[in-house]
């Protein structure tokens, strides 16, 4: 998880804690949640209140003939795949592995945020 830390001039710094599996597991609960949003993929995203609001979609992509969508939640870091049914619902929802989670939060991440 981003940890902001206040500087001695009040400006934030953002520090980026070294790799532990943690922070970058999907943990049950969420999975659960996320494979029965109650509404479409796109209400999730754009509604106030839409689950998937504070999600970032990092990519759209096709496998296996299913359409599916690269999601990461910033500051907790972790990832999961989506399908994107044809009638716009959400199919199956894989984790994505800790490991690749970690790259994709460096990546996508805020390039000022120092990493430990």
């Amino acid at each position: 998880m981003i940890q902001s830390i206040r500087r001695p001039d009040g400006s934030i710094e953002w520090r980026r804690p070294k790799y532990e599996p943690g922070p970058y597991t999907v943990g049950n609960d969420e999975l659960e949640i996320l494979r029965d949003l109650g509404m479409s993929y796109e209400e999730a995203r754009k509604s106030r209140d839409g689950y998937l609001q504070a999600w970032r979609e990092l990519e759209r992509f096709s496998r296996g003939g299913k359409q599916w969508v690269l999601l990461q939640r910033p500051l907790y870091v972790y990832a999961v795949e989506m399908e994107l049914k044809p009638d716009g619902d959400v199919g199956e929802v894989i984790p994505v592995p800790p490991e690749r989670a970690f790259e994709l939060a460096k990546k996508h991440g805020d390039p000022r945020t120092i990493q430990e």
